[in-house]
């Protein structure tokens, strides 16, 4: 784990394929290369949700919607993991 790395102290869930080619495991791989921790599912600590392209479950984004959750889309996820875009800041519950 990177405890510099751009999502350091961040709870990551993965849900879904992330790009063609990326399963959920290496997506969670990822995201302990880029200091996060995986979550299989939302709880409190939950910071982010990386919905993928393919397969996300409809359930997940329901609940990160409900939680105000911060969700992102695949292409930026892998920018935020390559340093080249900051994490969204979290959403504000209406």
């Amino acid at each position: 784990m990177n405890a510099n790395g751009p999502l350091a102290g961040r709870h990551v869930v993965v849900t879904g394929t992330v790009q063609t080619g990326m399963q959920r495991k290496d997506a969670e791989a990822r995201v302990e290369e880029a200091g996060g921790t995986n979550l299989k599912s939302l709880t409190k600590k939950c910071d982010l949700v990386v919905v993928g392209d393919v397969g996300a479950g409809k359930k997940k984004i329901e609940e990160a919607e409900e939680k105000n959750v911060v969700m992102i889309d695949g292409a930026t996820f892998l920018r935020i993991c390559a340093g080249e875009e900051e994490v969204p800041p979290p959403t504000q519950a209406a």
